[in-house]
Formats: structure tokens, C-alpha cells, sequence
């Protein structure tokens, strides 16, 4: 904005600009706009692309909490305590704009907070998770929480004094009952953290979200996939793994499943998915694991669909096979038949007996070529 301001200046008929000070002054200012573009590449360009992913924060992104848990001061979503454990943040905020050596801790308090329930109301996609969902703005309630707490030592260390030696009114009844909330949080989230160490969101020794035999499988030279679909209330969450878990910096992470593949996903889920064991199979999906809790809806819609063949039922969950699945490394001959040449998890090698075409069943990249 500056720079415009100053190229309308320099060109105006009252010009009392210098050519060199204009120049000088406007080569500092688009190089420290652009320089942190160049460095921060390619996220920088996604931000241009998406703008709204600049609220997003690092690594995958999580669902946050409702409107009412953000006012509440619980940024909600995954590992997040439930909104009974109430925060006593809300409550410290709004005592302190009625106190004057508080009252502007008070005001950015109340600020932020309402800052973070307009955002956690949006939904946002990206970092992994191609379908929009609540924000996550657990970091921007660290703002509140602090200057919330500020407040609460600075009217302690200046009102307690007095309070202690004057008659019973409704300040006393204000501070115990904060107090009050204030003790029975903090019991609680300890008590609910510690009971739910098992269910934590992270973990050291995560049991894997593939059962044995198909990581197994995925070992094999032919390297097949396997579709992993999680029923959780009203949604149903997915992933496309070989022989392990999904992980961090993988294609289908980055950038999101090819389209094809999606809609063959959701027209499986929706009960509309005929053609859908045809496109897992052109793109390697060999097996399509459903694990436990087990959705009879779900269960009854795929059996339904057609293509696809009960391989298993396990404590786990439900398995079914894909008939015809490409490996990891194909090869279609000029006679039209396909075969799986041999592949570990970088390259593969292998005997090619006639010409024709090698189909690799991976997320395509311009830089292939």
C-alpha cells in the first residue's frame, strides 16, 4: 500500500520526491514483503491459493469445539476436556472490565475470546482433511487465558488485603464463588486428564489402525492398498494406506486423494457406489477394512453395493476384498492383460516381455517426468 502511495506521489504534479530516495525507499519495501514469500515457499503460495488456511494451524487439521465451548474458554475438538469442566476465564474477564486497575486486561480478554468464537464458527479445510471443519483455535485462547489470569493475580494481590478486614457484601460472595469454580476445574481437569491418559490423541505406543494380516499383504510384491473407513456418530472418516498407518508428508496427505477416488468413496458411503470396487481397483485399493465400532447401516450399504467379497470379521472390525486390484507397479501388455511387477517401498524391478504400458498406482507429480 505504501509503495502505491508513494508511485501516485512521485507521479503527481506536485512531485517533491527524489528519484533515488523513491527508489531506495520502495526497494527495502518490496523486498521485505517479498522475501518472505520466496523463503516460506511453497506455503506462502497456499496461502495465496487458500487464504483461509492462514488460520489453520500446523500439522493436520483438527475439528474444534462450538461456539459455546470457545465462550466457555475450552478450545474443544480432539484431547479437549468436555464443556461441563467449566473455565473460570469467561468469568475472571468479566469481573475484571468492572474493576479499574483491571478493566483493560478485562477488555482483551473478552476481545480475544469473542475473536476466537467468530473464527471457531468457521470451517476450514486442509493439512490432510479435504472436508471443511470447525476451526481450531485453541491457540488464540492462550491470549485470553493469560491476560485472564493477570487479572486475577493483580486483583488478589490488591483487593484480598482489604476485603479480608471489611464486612460481608457481595464482593466476598463474588470471590468465593470464582474461587469455588476455579478449584473444581482445575480438580476436574486433572481427574479427567488422568483418566483418559488411555484415550490421549497421542501416544508412544498408538496400536495401529491396520489389523496384521493386511499390513501383511501390503508387504507383498504387489504392494496392494487398503481403504480404511471409521464410523464416528454421523460422519464416517477414511484413509488409504499400504502396509503401515497413514503418515505425515505422504501424497494422499499433501495434496488430498485423486477426485475419481473421492466420489467413488462418498457414492460407496451414500449407497450410490456401483462403479466404486472398479475404481478402488484401477487404483491398487485391494482390501476395504471397516473398523470397530461397527455401522450395520454401513455394513449392509457395502454388501449391497456390489464388487466387493467378505474377506474377514475380526474383533478389529470387517474386511472385504477388492476383485482385480492393480499392485503397487503393473504392467499392461499389448494384449491386455495385466501383470504385477515386484516392488519394495522405493523402486521396483522386473522383466517386461512385450511392449506396452506401466501403470503405477501412486499420487501423480508433474515432476515425474
Amino acid at each position: 500500500i505504501l509503495v502505491i502511495f508513494d508511485v501516485v506521489a512521485f507521479n503527481s504534479k506536485n512531485n517533491s520526491m527524489d528519484k533515488s530516495v523513491f527508489d531506495r525507499r520502495n526497494t527495502r519495501r518490496i523486498a521485505v514483503t517479498i522475501t518472505p514469500l520466496i523463503v516460506n515457499a511453497p506455503w506462502s503460495i497456499e496461502f495465496i491459493l487458500h487464504p483461509s488456511r492462514i488460520l489453520l494451524d500446523p500439522g493436520l487439521s483438527l475439528a474444534g469445539g462450538e461456539v459455546l465451548s470457545l465462550l466457555l474458554g475450552n478450545p474443544g475438538g480432539v484431547g479437549a476436556p468436555p464443556i461441563w469442566i467449566i473455565s473460570p476465564i469467561l468469568l475472571i474477564a468479566v469481573i475484571a472490565i468492572f474493576v479499574s486497575k483491571t478493566a483493560r486486561l478485562g477488555e482483551v480478554a473478552l476481545f480475544f475470546i469473542a475473536i476466537a468464537a467468530l473464527l471457531g464458527s468457521r470451517q476450514v479445510s486442509g493439512h490432510g482433511s479435504f472436508t471443511p471443519e470447525q476451526l481450531w483455535v485453541g491457540s488464540l485462547l492462550v491470549i485470553p487465558t493469560l491476560t485472564a489470569l493477570l487479572a486475577a493475580v493483580i486483583m488478589i494481590d490488591n483487593y484480598l488485603p482489604s476485603l479480608s478486614q471489611s464486612n460481608i457484601d457481595f464482593r466476598h460472595i463474588l470471590l468465593g464463588f470464582t474461587s469455588l469454580i476455579s478449584a473444581l476445574s482445575i480438580l476436574a481437569s486433572a481427574t479427567w486428564w488422568l483418566g483418559s491418559a488411555n484415550s490421549a490423541p497421542v501416544q508412544a505406543n498408538s496400536k495401529s489402525a491396520l489389523p496384521a494380516f493386511l499390513s501383511a499383504s501390503a508387504q507383498t510384491e504387489g504392494r496392494y492398498k487398503t481403504l480404511v473407513l471409521r464410523a464416528e456418530s454421523s460422519k464416517v472418516k477414511y484413509f488409504i494406506a499400504r502396509d503401515k498407518d497413514l503418515q505425515l508428508g505422504q501424497a494422499d496427505v499433501i495434496t488430498g486423494l485423486a477426485p475419481v477416488v473421492t466420489k467413488a468413496i462418498n457414492d460407496l458411503i451414500a449407497g450410490s457406489g456401483v462403479s466404486s470396487s472398479k475404481v478402488f481397483a484401477e487404483f491398487g485399493i485391494r482390501y476395504l477394512f471397516l473398523a470397530n465400532p461397527i455401522n450395520e447401516e454401513l455394513v449392509r450399504t457395502i454388501d449391497g453395493a456390489g464388487g466387493f467379497t467378505r474377506a474377514a470379521s475380526t474383533d478389529e472390525g470387517i474386511t472385504w476384498k477388492v476383485p482385480g486390484a492393480l499392485g503397487h507397479i503393473s504392467f499392461l501388455s499389448q494384449d491386455g492383460s495385466y501383470s504385477v511387477l515386484p516392488s519394495g517401498e522405493v523402486g521396483a524391478a522386473g522383466t517386461l516381455t512385450s511392449a506396452g504400458v506401466i501403470i503405477i498406482t501412486e499420487k501423480y507429480d508433474n515432476r515425474w517426468k
